[in-house]
């Protein structure tokens, strides 16, 4: 139009950050064929010889800015939001699980899949997050086993599409040290670092496929301070640290971004039924920090997602800990051995 000057050349100014968030909150609202249209482009790309698909996707004009912003907002390291993506999350009946449910509807999702080992429970969160007008559906799921989740997968998309974000949540404790039985360490395995693996393993190719997504895992704390008492939780804990960690350094910078979210004490039924029990990890975990509900908890998970960042730390105790663990680990591990050693009789 004559007189006005064109959008990359307005008078308009802000940081980057803040421009970058406007325009995503805007182009969400756009008509969803616009995605569709973008997702076509890349694939019909795809098809052409390698250098040809390097030089249409370097070059600016080659896309319409909508097209563009989109792509930036799907990277590590950039920002990812919620608005129109499908979402699921595994042991979402209770807890954390419930609060990311209702969060991520919350933070405008198109459909957000509940999917936990209790039917019931699963169906009850499931009423709730529908209750902000988002589509919701409850899957049972046990997520200890693969052909589980190969179906939550397949159902997803059937209902609602591709899974955009991924909250791999659903966690178990012990309650047990070394001497924990084989099934116990088996269980704990196969719930806290197993079912992060195999779904990775199942929806982790189609987000790079699509050049877009964000697959977050449920730690703990535990995963990186360790925590006295329950060792299957602890040492399992850090392995879902790492798994995520490798998860990151092997597709983080491809389009997908992974994060780990490590709380310290959460108000869930975990915590207070071994509060209850008398269990020497949670009077730990309660005596190392501030214990937070699972609406904060889940609040700080999303705004994670949402800034692209790695690791999630709700407690800034945490991160201090951690610092101090790295800089001196043998004095670390004397002062909460003295801390946890338990009083002679």
């Amino acid at each position: 139009m004559p007189g006005v000057a064109p959008w990359w050349k307005s008078p308009f100014r802000c940081t980057c950050t803040e421009f970058g968030h406007c325009l995503v909150f805007l182009l969400t609202q756009i008509n969803k064929w616009q995605d569709s249209a973008i997702r076509t482009v890349q694939d019909r790309t795809r098809e052409l010889p390698s250098f040809l698909g390097e030089i249409i996707h370097r070059i600016p004009l080659a896309a319409p800015p909508t097209a563009l912003l989109l792509r930036f907002s799907h990277r590590q390291g950039g920002f990812m939001l919620l608005a129109d993506k499908v979402v699921v999350v595994t042991g979402g009946g209770r807890g954390i699980g419930a609060a990311l449910a209702d969060q991520a509807a919350a933070a405008g999702a198109r459909a957000v899949v509940v999917a936990d080992i209790d039917l019931a429970v699963a169906r009850a969160t499931a009423q709730r997050v529908g209750l902000r007008g988002t589509a919701v559906e409850a899957v049972r799921a046990d997520v200890g086993s693969p052909a589980d989740l190969d179906e939550l997968a397949r159902r997803t998309r059937e209902m609602f599409g591709f899974v955009d974000v991924f909250f791999s949540n659903a966690g178990i404790a012990a309650g047990a040290g070394i001497d924990a039985t084989a099934r116990q360490w088996a269980r704990a395995w196969s719930i806290n670092v197993m079912s992060h693996v195999n779904a990775a393993r199942i929806v982790l190719p189609s987000m790079l496929e699509r050049d877009s997504g964000a697959f977050v895992i449920t730690a703990s704390a535990a995963g990186l301070l360790n925590i006295p008492g329950d060792a299957p939780y602890a040492v399992t804990k850090g392995a879902a640290v790492a798994l995520a960690e490798w998860l990151a350094l092997t597709h983080g910078g491809r389009g997908v971004q992974i994060s780990v979210l490590c709380p310290l004490g959460v108000r869930t039924d975990m915590l207070v039924d071994a509060l209850n029990a008398g269990h020497e990890t949670a009077r730990a975990v309660v005596a190392s920090g501030p214990v937070l509900e699972a609406d904060e908890v889940a609040r700080c998970a999303i705004e994670g997602v949402a800034e692209g960042r790695f690791l999630i730390l709700p407690q800034a105790q945490t991160a201090t800990a951690y610092a101090e663990k790295a800089a001196d680990p043998e004095g670390w591990l004397a002062r909460h051995r003295r801390a946890t050693a338990v009083p002679a009789s």
